[in-house]
């Protein structure tokens, strides 16, 4: 079939994409960023409001922890694995759209919640409604891109994620700023609302152009199950058996990652509650200077990489990618040693700057040392695996931070502080934990990811 699609369509169900992928197939890889860039928006406003939502629900530490990682990562983690499921059996254009859907919803309800519960299950929604679309990009590329298109796709997706998010949190720090300038010519009672209520709404509005756009997207239909295909036949290995006899790679590598992420969540999202707390900087500075920050290292991490790949991989072959994966904590170990020591706003901006350089890298390496290590038909499920459990570790980290910043102080004045003690010794034992992938069994495991590809 794949003989029959032109260049100018995606490949058709069952079929192989086209050797040169036509407009349609780049035309959804640049709707998929867009959408991707809205996600990131309505997920910021929340983080960039957060001390109004404080304000209004007289909430401590450790409840604006809850609500910034705990309801946000369970409700990912639960909906990741379904979505990801119904992704390679129902037609994704419904299944993406039924996701903005369901996020937009959930963001509105988040402006006109009554309580801390209220809000606290309403942005875990949101995290639920936003999990499916990276199941769906992921599974749509392959379809619409082979070959070297193929990778230049994938790289353009998570270029555009880790430098959308950055554009993403300086417009909703926009929004956050103007909302209160807009709101008086707004109508009826949008214009009675608290501020952070009507930038919640605002947010939202965004939500019907992006499900309309997702209907109407070409992306294939997933491929009809093959009945013939089992977990024991060469298709599909048994993922638990293989996971189990590479457990001394494979275990450590999404420990490892998953505690690189916690650590991520004891700093980053406290950065902008930090610099508007200790510092008094407005949500629109706070969103334009996260926002360069992140675009400052993801882009210096990109040109990082393309260093490291032609100076590493020729020396050290395939565990160059691991290796690199563990210097990466390492790196952001370094940075956290030097937070107790920011006095500004600015410096709290180039710090997540520089934490954002090493993590990016991270994110750049580990998809190479699962394609290494996991034979093809096992690497969907092992993604899965390592999100459920970057997204537990991820639920711990703002209660951690928080009840180390109440305990300190009941003002909140010490949160640099709390963020470095919990910080630290996470970075410390993910280093350790990633030294252990280029152990004894890396070769084993890449042999036999080798011959099930080649079976």
């Amino acid at each position: 079939m794949a003989s029959t699609a032109t260049t100018d369509e995606p490949a058709s169900l069952l079929g192989e994409p086209p050797a040169r992928a036509g407009f349609a197939a780049w035309l959804v890889l640049g709707a998929l960023s867009l959408i991707s860039l809205v996600s990131f928006a309505d997920r910021y406003v929340l983080l960039l409001v957060n001390e109004q939502v404080r304000q209004a629900f007289h909430l401590t530490d450790v409840q604006i922890g809850l609500l910034q990682g705990t309801g946000t990562a369970v409700c990912g983690a639960l909906a990741s694995y379904p979505l990801g499921w119904m992704t390679g059996r129902f037609d994704n254009r419904y299944v993406l759209a039924g996701c903005i859907a369901a996020w937009s919803l959930a963001v509105a309800l988040s402006g006109l919640s009554p309580s801390f519960e209220a809000i606290l299950i309403f942005s875990g929604l949101v995290a639920a409604g936003e999990a499916g679309l990276s199941p769906v990009a992921y599974s749509a590329i392959p379809r619409l891109f082979s070959g070297t298109q193929r990778q230049i796709a994938n790289s353009i997706f998570v270029a555009t994620a880790i430098g959308g998010g950055a554009l993403a949190i300086a417009l909703a720090g926009l929004l956050v700023e103007l909302t209160p300038t807009v709101q008086p010519y707004l109508p009826g009672t949008l214009a009675k609302m608290e501020p952070w209520r009507v930038s919640f709404l605002l947010a939202a509005a965004a939500g019907p152009a992006m499900v309309a756009l997702a209907l109407v997207l070409p992306i294939p239909r997933a491929a009809a199950p093959n009945p013939a295909a089992t977990e024991a036949s060469p298709a599909g290995p048994a993922f638990g058996s293989y996971l189990w006899r590479h457990r001394g790679q494979l275990f450590p590598l999404v420990l490892g990652s998953a505690l690189a992420g916690l650590a991520f969540g004891a700093v980053g999202p406290w950065i902008a509650i930090a610099a508007g707390r200790l510092f008094n900087a407005a949500p629109s500075e706070v969103g334009a200077g996260m926002g360069i920050a992140q675009i400052g290292s993801a882009f210096s991490a990109f040109l990082v990489s393309l260093v490291v790949t032609r100076v590493a991989l020729p020396r050290f072959g395939a565990v160059a990618p691991a290796m690199v994966l563990a210097f990466t904590s390492v790196g952001m170990l370094v940075c956290c040693l030097v937070l107790p020591l920011i006095h500004s706003a600015t410096g709290l901006y180039v710090f997540f700057g520089s934490f954002g350089l090493f993590l990016s890298l991270g994110a750049m390496f580990q998809p190479t040392v699962f394609q290494t290590l996991v034979p093809v038909s096992l690497i969907g499920r092992m993604v899965a695996v390592q999100f459920i459990v970057t997204m537990i570790c991820a639920a711990i980290s703002g209660p951690l931070v928080g009840a180390a910043s109440d305990a300190l102080a009941a003002d909140g004045s010490h949160l640099i502080t709390a963020m470095t003690v919990v910080a630290i010794p996470i970075l410390i034992l993910a280093a350790l934990t990633l030294q252990m992938v280029r152990g004894p069994g890396f070769q084993a495991a890449k042999a036999e990811a080798e011959a099930l590809n080649a079976a």
